[in-house]
């Protein structure tokens, strides 16, 4: 029996080799020929398109748009007080982790909710600023001419709490947003100058009189 079906499985397989398969099954087709009328198709320029709509647009509306979007980018709104008295203080920047810390194996270094101590990190790596941070009020003269002479004399980083930095980019270079840090560098008052001690920051907070005294030793 099983000769039999082995010598029938070799003769299905020699004369399968040998069959011709396309006359058995040759692939059908038929010409439909043409029904109905024909129409020619014509797209229209996708460049025509696009000056077409371009014409539409009121570029001067959108460029005004963009223009007082911009402005507003500049202008500082950190509504601080002046300094009452001249003093020094010590703040630490403590940043609370939103999300989960990783290494490189997906294993979590520090978890959600985790406090670094930023500068303390920084200066365990070696990473220093010598120059100092003022942060100022631009609405305010004496504050302005004390920017000025800081720069001068320290190359300070300057920091903008209320005022406009395009007016005040031909006087003083440089110019950053300060309101948008100033609860995270805990900035109470201005002018203050934030100098980084090792660990944490050293803020001299100075007040009007004695500010005007500073100017005119400074002028000296």
């Amino acid at each position: 029996m099983k000769k039999m079906i082995l010598a029938l499985v070799i003769s299905i397989g020699i004369h399968a080799d040998d069959y011709d398969w396309s006359k058995k099954n040759p692939i059908q087709g038929k010409d439909f020929g043409i029904h109905g009328k024909l129409y020619d198709i014509k797209e229209k320029s996708i460049l025509d398109e696009i000056f077409a709509k371009a014409k539409k647009v009121n570029w001067k509306k959108q460029l005004d748009a963009f223009n007082k979007s911009a402005h507003k980018y500049f202008v500082a709104k950190g509504n601080l007080p002046l300094c009452q008295e001249t003093k020094i203080k010590k703040v630490k920047i403590i940043n609370k982790l939103k999300y989960p810390l990783y290494n490189s194996k997906m294993e979590i270094i520090y978890p959600a909710g985790y406090e670094i101590d930023v500068l303390k990190t920084l200066y365990e790596k070696g990473i220093y600023d010598p120059k100092p941070m003022l942060f100022f009020n631009g609405n305010e003269v004496r504050q302005i001419e004390y920017a000025k002479l800081k720069q001068q004399k320290d190359d300070a980083h300057m920091y903008l709490i209320d005022g406009n930095i395009e007016e005040l980019s031909s006087e003083i270079k440089n110019i950053y947003r300060g309101d948008l840090i100033m609860e995270t560098m805990k900035v109470e008052c201005t002018p203050s100058v934030y100098y980084q001690k090792d660990d944490h920051f050293e803020v001299l907070e100075i007040d009007n009189e004695t500010l005007k005294k500073m100017i005119q030793k400074d002028k000296l």
